[in-house]
């Protein structure tokens, strides 16, 4: 069976591109024949439905925008496939604001042909089941697959390396506070770095230092980028906080393994589960994050981590902080390291494929 993925490639790193190529690059891709169509730019939107209407693939596997614009843009391809007759199925890497803009946000007519085509499709794929309303009432349910995201084995230490590296973070007095995504607002760096000011402040007034923070990942504006590098100059961070830029390979290993929480206060509208957390996850880090899209299906226990209401405030969130003991942190390195392995590696991600391009194959 020949499987064509019509979805998102790096560059840029984010989560639907780094998920896209740890499946594209999976053992299936033999098994099933991958070939791609790459729609990062939408510039060549014309160039990609010919390739489209010339593919000989069995099934084309879309990564679905959650933006109007985006939209149009899937619509097109649904259709030319529609039209061809050829089989398809949508995967979506966010939360319920896909469902959002289809009904609230786009004109009737354009929603009328996202319901049509979309009730066509061969399989819809949601990040968790609390997801799966995305499709409820457009797609037959036995058409509904949950695939949870993996985590590629280079950002996941072996266990002797994780016992060793859990030791080191225990015995250090100051902890490291990972912020790792790319930096928007929406995503929560302005609230982690009032976090920062605030612990600087309590550090000038004579306290002894708890909390020191990483940061990692692309500025998209220039604008946040401007922000970020004014704050800290601003609050007099520069020996609190930490921009490291994108990171990948022994850098952001290494920044994984040094972190004793990982600090994610999200609201961004189309955030679906971030792999960063996962990463976090496998490397036994604290969780901070929101009760935002599928992250309370992550974070189900006080024990993994805390999940705030998005509008929290920082003096809660550094005094949340401060308070972890070595023993919490400890007893949620274990929880959380345990839980990615059953239900977030690479293995367990691309094994869920295997069995969905299996039932396609065998036509169930």
């Amino acid at each position: 069976m020949k499987v064509c993925f019509v979805a998102q490639f790096p560059p840029p790193i984010h989560g639907l591109s780094k998920a896209v190529d740890t499946l594209y690059n999976s053992r299936l891709r033999n098994k099933y024949n991958f070939t791609k169509i790459n729609i990062t730019n939408n510039r060549l939107i014309i160039i990609n439905l010919v390739k489209l209407l010339f593919s000989r693939a069995d099934y084309f596997y879309l990564t679905v925008s959650q933006s109007r614009g985006g939209n149009l843009r899937d619509l097109c391809i649904m259709m030319l496939l529609r039209i061809t007759r050829k089989r398809y199925g949508v995967h979506v890497h966010g939360g319920l604001h896909f469902r959002e803009v289809i009904y609230h946000g786009m004109p009737m007519w354009q929603r009328k042909l996202n319901i049509h085509l979309l009730s066509e499709v061969s399989f819809a794929i949601s990040l968790s089941e609390s997801l799966r309303p995305n499709f409820i009432d457009i797609v037959p349910e036995k058409r509904i697959w949950v695939i949870e995201n993996g985590v590629s084995k280079d950002n996941v230490p072996s266990e002797s390396e994780f016992r060793v590296t859990l030791t080191e973070r225990l015995n250090k007095s100051v902890k490291q506070v990972l912020f790792l995504s790319n930096l928007i607002e929406s995503k929560g760096y302005r609230k982690v770095l009032e976090v920062a000011a605030i612990e600087r402040k309590r550090i000038v007034s004579g306290e002894k230092q708890r909390l020191k923070f990483d940061f990692a990942g692309a500025f998209f504006d220039v604008s946040e980028r401007n922000f970020f590098e004014s704050f800290v100059r601003e609050k007099k961070l520069e020996d609190f906080v930490t921009y490291h830029g994108v990171v990948k390979g022994d850098k952001k290993k290494q920044l994984l393994q040094n972190a004793s929480i990982f600090c994610l206060p999200t609201w961004y509208p189309v955030e679906g589960q971030p792999i960063s957390m996962l990463e976090a996850m496998a490397n036994g880090e604290y969780i901070i994050s929101t009760k935002h899209a599928a992250i309370p299906d992550i974070i189900t226990s006080e024990c993994n981590g805390i999940l705030y209401d998005h509008d929290v405030d920082a003096v809660q969130m550094h005094k949340d902080m401060t308070r972890l003991s070595d023993a919490k942190l400890e007893k949620a390195s274990n929880s959380n390291r345990a839980c990615f392995f059953r239900r977030y590696t690479e293995t367990k991600y691309v094994d869920k494929f295997d069995s969905l391009f299996t039932v396609l194959e065998n036509g169930l």
